[in-house]
């Protein structure tokens, strides 16, 4: 497969999507698909510019290479809350949103590494984060002698200027490598990075999002837990319980990172991901004025979901 990378350039930022995904290209040791320069050459256009532009995506929208190549594009969307633009793949599409024949699920491509320290972990669990969501408010009041429940203030760990940010890296890797169990609950998107490095560092992610769409492939239910948003009653619990079966579930996860979701077949998976929808034959993207149209309704919901979540914090 053939995938063209346009970039936008509007600012400096827009574009650094594109440069990690040929960096992941050109790590790829598959070696079935490639970028090449020229869109005309492509059987794929990928945008993964999403959350770098405006969120209606005018600047993709209107871009010449989309407009040239309409029925190519496809986009890699990670945004928190994505609306139903292209067809492509998403990283936070909700449940109830995610429409099969026109997205697939994935992770995030930019997930820091985290390497397993050389030690047996004496945590049970740990969650070191910011109160986005009510679901993230319980999981801070949890206390238990073999555990790390952190709250964390005005501090952003994807953002490389914040304060201390690699004092506070270090002390998320630190306890991320000490603990069996990773708590991973939402916030402002259904999805977390915390899953992927758990996998990443060989820990078990325990997922706490309810519109949290898995990724097809692998196999979840063998090195990650599943547990509803809501109270916490029971959780520790289940958690001392499953303390048993740690050891088969971390080795799972490291096997389903390096199949899936390792810098060395990111692009790879997404490209294939892409591939699937195209041969698939019912994908058809919107013309401008539908997605001005879809614009409008993801506006609304937008308002209201705001007003829900405010009311619910």
């Amino acid at each position: 497969m053939r995938v063209h990378l346009p970039r936008i350039g509007t600012t400096p930022y827009d574009d650094l999507a594109v440069d990690q995904f040929e960096h992941l290209a050109a790590l790829d040791r598959v070696g079935a698909h490639r970028v090449v320069a020229a869109p005309d050459d492509a059987e794929i256009v990928l945008f993964t510019q999403c959350h770098m532009v405006d969120w209606r995506l005018r600047a993709i929208r209107g871009h010449p290479i989309a407009r040239r190549h309409w029925s190519k594009v496809m986009v890699y969307d990670e945004r928190d809350r994505p609306w139903r633009s292209f067809p492509g793949v998403y990283v936070s599409m909700p449940v109830q949103s995610f429409e099969h024949t026109f997205q697939r699920a994935w992770g995030y491509i930019q997930v820091h590494a985290t390497k397993t320290l050389p030690i047996e972990p004496d945590l049970l669990f740990s969650f070191v984060g910011s109160d986005t969501h009510p679901c993230r408010s319980e999981l801070l009041k949890l206390r238990h002698p073999d555990a790390v429940v952190e709250e964390v203030r005005g501090f952003m760990f994807w953002d490389s200027r914040s304060p201390n940010f690699e004092l506070h890296r270090a002390r998320y890797a630190s306890l991320l490598a000490r603990s069996r169990f990773v708590l991973c609950p939402r916030g402002r998107g259904t999805s977390s990075f915390r899953i992927y490095e758990a996998l990443a560092a060989g820990r078990v992610p325990v997922i706490i999002s309810d519109d949290w769409v898995a990724p097809d492939g692998p196999d979840w239910e063998s090195f990650s837990i599943r547990w509803p948003e809501g109270p916490t009653n029971g959780l520790v619990e289940m958690l001392q319980d499953r303390q048993r079966e740690w050891a088969m579930m971390r080795s799972a996860a490291t096997m389903a990172h390096a199949e899936f979701f390792a810098s060395d077949v990111s692009f790879h998976r997404i490209v294939e991901l892409c591939l699937d929808l195209k041969r698939s034959r019912s994908v058809r993207p919107y013309s401008p004025s539908e997605l001005r149209n879809r614009s409008v309704v993801a506006t609304l919901q937008e308002v209201l979901h705001s007003r829900k979540l405010g009311a619910a914090m």
